[in-house]
């Protein structure tokens, strides 16, 4: 068993391993015997460390003038072993090749510190979590930002689950979000690569119209949406849908009124996901 240490500067640990910060040196703990290799974050020294597994012996160091301009607070390999990615304090995500200790790339976007990182199951996305309140996700390819999932405060982690179509982050609310992206790439984005994170309902245009109006929302994912008419008795008038809506923003049901006299309508759209059901209202005016 490993003897507990003081003062290792770490804020999460991927790969088993525990280091011990002695002066200018570092020794390396391992804490399981699985795999090669093992990945430490390193605080203090601004930029990832990997060591062998064997007790002691120093694999690589990627020193701070090559990388971060301060603290590293994430770390973890992609699937296949040949990328590491590294979160900062300085509001970056760095990507590094394994075999040469090279930076190939630097994930910038964020407005504060990345406090986590993780790639997506088939290597192709990574998901950084910021104090900034958002988690952003990123093309391997390209190095751009695919998608920005809000929060409404800083977010401490994130992790992707093994299929890869669903993203868990927590945040400093004590919330555990999980987040449907399954379809995240194929997503309409703003011109700021953002998604939506919800049901947000834009209202109906024309308003008032005669006969037909059309009810426009954001939607994060797929889902079956229904428009539901009432009058002003409560009696529900119109049933528009279900109808399999691909997540993005401004997506839209068309309603015919052209059955109602004229009046003051309230609707609701109904998002069905699974067993999840999301609601928002509206106001529409039929004048004929």
């Amino acid at each position: 068993m490993c003897p507990p240490f003081r003062g290792c500067g770490f804020q999460s640990i991927r790969a088993g391993c525990l280091c011990a910060r002695q002066h200018k040196r570092h020794t390396v703990l391992p804490a399981s015997g699985i795999g090669r290799c093992v990945l430490v974050g390193l605080l203090l020294a601004g930029a990832p460390f990997v060591h062998e597994r064997s007790f002691g012996q120093l694999v690589r160091s990627w020193p701070v003038g090559s990388g971060h301009t301060s603290q590293v607070l994430s770390v973890a390999f992609s699937p296949d072993g040949s990328i590491v990615a590294s979160a900062s304090w300085d509001g970056t995500v760095r990507l590094w090749d394994v075999a040469t200790g090279s930076n190939t790339a630097t994930l910038s976007g964020h407005t504060s510190q990345v406090n986590s990182v993780a790639f997506s199951p088939g290597g192709s996305i990574v998901a950084s979590a910021s104090a900034d309140n958002t988690v952003r996700l990123w093309d391997m390819a390209t190095g751009s930002n695919t998608g920005t999932l809000g929060h409404t405060s800083y977010v401490i982690s994130v992790a992707f689950s093994p299929d890869g179509n669903m993203l868990a982050s927590g945040d400093m609310d004590g919330f555990i979000n999980l987040w449907d992206v399954s379809g995240t790439t194929g997503l309409a984005l703003d011109d700021e690569g953002e998604v939506p994170t919800g049901l947000h309902l834009h209202g109906n245009y024309p308003n008032p119209f005669n006969p037909s109006t059309r009810v426009v929302f954001d939607l994060l994912s797929a889902a079956k949406v229904t428009v539901h008419v009432f009058d002003v008795l409560g009696r529900n008038v119109i049933v528009t849908g279900p109808v399999s809506v691909s997540g993005g923003w401004d997506r839209s049901l068309e309603v015919d009124a052209s059955s109602l006299p004229s009046g003051v309508y309230v609707y609701q759209v109904r998002a069905q996901t699974g067993s999840d059901m999301l609601v928002r209202s509206g106001r529409m005016i039929l004048a004929k």
